[in-house]
């Protein structure tokens, strides 16, 4: 019968730190994003005034794009049906599901930015709690890793 014995404080530092390194090796694995759009939006054909999608950092304006073309794309659809037409929609030369990726890769780069925000301020509050002597010694190991 194992038994379960209570880590040391190192340890656990350890352990966090561990798991800490692995969830920044994920969010720095993340690719650049690739837009297929270009990313600049407008609401009408005939506006200059536009959106680039590829720099927003409000969600909710990236949920208003896509609301947008979504009412946008349901109402072209019911009205080629009407009319007896078959014929594609497009939004300023792409279609729907063109902008709804370039919105999803958009929202995907907010969320791993708030990740990576989240992380810094874990590792902080990680870095607070190790003990001068393990401060030491982990810098000891990079040292070593440096100079082989």
């Amino acid at each position: 019968m194992e038994q379960n014995i209570p880590l040391t404080k190192e340890q656990m530092i350890d352990n966090l730190f561990a798991q800490l390194t692995l969830k920044k090796a994920e969010v720095a694995s993340a690719t650049k994003p690739m837009f297929i759009t270009g990313g600049l939006f407008r609401y009408s054909e005939g506006m200059t005034n536009q959106t680039d999608i590829t720099t927003v950092r409000d969600e909710r304006k990236l949920v208003e794009i896509a609301a947008f073309l979504k009412e946008r794309a349901k109402s072209y659809k019911e009205s080629a049906v009407e009319l007896g037409c078959d014929v594609a929609f497009t939004w300023l030369g792409f279609t729907q599901e063109e902008w709804f990726a370039d919105l999803k890769t958009r929202v995907n780069v907010l969320q791993l930015s708030k990740r990576r925000s989240e992380l810094i301020e874990l590792e902080t509050r990680l870095n607070k709690i190790v003990p001068q002597e393990m401060r030491d010694a982990m810098e000891m190991k990079e040292l070593m890793k440096a100079l082989q």
